[in-house]
Parts: C-alpha cells; structure tokens; sequence
C-alpha cells in the first residue's frame, strides 16, 4: 500500500510538472515574436532651411543643402546630404573667398516616434561622415612709396576635408507624410588639405576650419511611402 502511494503522489506530481512546464513554453512562444526584416519602407526628400536664411540675411554666405532619407523598418534610416556653399571675409585689405560641395552619408535610430506618415512626431539619433572638395582664393593689397599699390591673388585648388558628426533629430508632423523639425549637429574634424600657401578658413559643409563644431538647422523633409507603415516601436 504504502508503495502504491508514493508511486501515484509521484505521477501526480510528473503530470503537474509536465503541465506547467509546457504552459509555460507556450507563453514564452507567445511573448517572443519574430524579427522583422530590415525592408524599405518609404523615401523621404527635404532641405534644410536654416542655410537659405542665413544667405538671405548674409549675401557674403551662400549656402543650399537637401537630404533624402531611406527607411528601413520601422527604427532605422539612411541618410544623404549634398550641398554647396560659398563664403567670403573681407577687411580694408584683402577679402578670402571658399568655395565648394559637400557630401554627408550616415544612418540614425529612432529613439522615441509615433506612425510614420501620420500626425505625430519623432526623435533620432544618427552619425554622419562628411567630405568636401572645394577651393580657396586670397586677394590682398600692399602699398609703398617706390612701387605704389599692389594687388596679389592666392589660390588653392582641389582642397578636401573629412569630419564626422553625431545629429539629433526631432521632427513634428502636422500633415500627413511632411514633417519639420529642429536638428543639432556636433562636428569633428578628421583631416584637412595642406597647403603651401595660405591655411584653411573655412570648409563647406563644416564652417570655420576648427577641431569642433556645434551648427543647429530646421529641416522639412516629404515621405514617400513604399508600403503601409507601421506603428514605430516606443
């Protein structure tokens, strides 16, 4: 008797193990959802506006950017930023001009965002590798009394620069598929062109030619979608 029992209080016990056992695995099964592959999701255009304002209010500065977007997903997106820009300082003798295009390529992560393409609004953080080909030109003016005055012109030709950026983002949409948006950028610059005759001012793209730089923009950009979107992940 005693035997019997201990052999049906341990099968009881098995069943009860086993039960909960696969309750368990059940709801883990449940709870863990496949990953989503990383397919394009939409496009988006836009331009920074920040720049054309500046060449409104200084016509020693002009400069024009545009950006396009690829989503990937629902928490990543690729980003191209081409522009060119000129900048000129003069003083009583001599005026420096530096002219030229720029190239950024990098990706960002949203951080916090509601649907793509409908009323609501984003954050994002992302990285950006900058490059620019430009040239620089320096004109002064020298005077004495046996040769009178005297106009010399400087010029570099096929200057490169490289530097790296971290951006943040944060974008409202008040419409459907636009959205606009403060950006900060923080700078830092890899590597210059050297050159033999006059030092680096300014770098399209970049600004003065500093270690570090902190340059702010408002961005408005248009999605293109390629397929429904989906809530993004909070």
């Amino acid at each position: 008797m005693l035997a019997l029992r201990i052999c049906t209080i341990t099968g009881l016990w098995l069943a009860f193990f086993s039960i909960s056992w696969a309750q368990k695995k059940d709801s883990t099964q449940l709870k863990t959802k496949p990953k989503e592959p990383l397919q394009i999701t939409g496009i988006r255009v836009g331009l920074d506006i920040v720049p054309p304002i500046i060449s409104w209010a200084d016509p020693e500065v002009i400069n024009y950017e545009a950006t396009a977007e690829i989503l990937l997903g629902n928490k990543y997106f690729l980003t191209g930023e081409l522009g060119n820009a000129t900048t000129k300082r003069q003083a009583e003798n001599y005026d420096y001009t530096s002219r030229g295009f720029y190239l950024r390529l990098g990706g960002d992560y949203y951080l916090k965002a509601a649907n793509l393409g409908k009323v609501g609004g984003m954050a994002s953080l992302g990285f950006r590798y900058g490059l620019a080909s430009f040239q620089q030109q320096l004109r002064y003016q020298t005077s004495n009394d046996y040769w009178g005055n005297q106009q010399t012109q400087l010029t570099d030709r096929n200057l490169r620069a490289h530097w790296l950026e971290v951006v943040g983002n944060f974008r409202a949409s008040i419409f459907k598929n636009l959205f606009f948006g403060p950006t900060l950028r923080l700078k830092f610059r890899i590597a210059v062109s050297k050159t033999d005759l006059l030092n680096v001012q300014d770098i399209p793209g970049y600004g003065i030619n500093n270690f570090a730089r902190i340059q702010p923009g408002y961005q408005i950009v248009y999605q293109i979608p390629f397929r429904k979107n989906k809530p993004l992940a909070k």
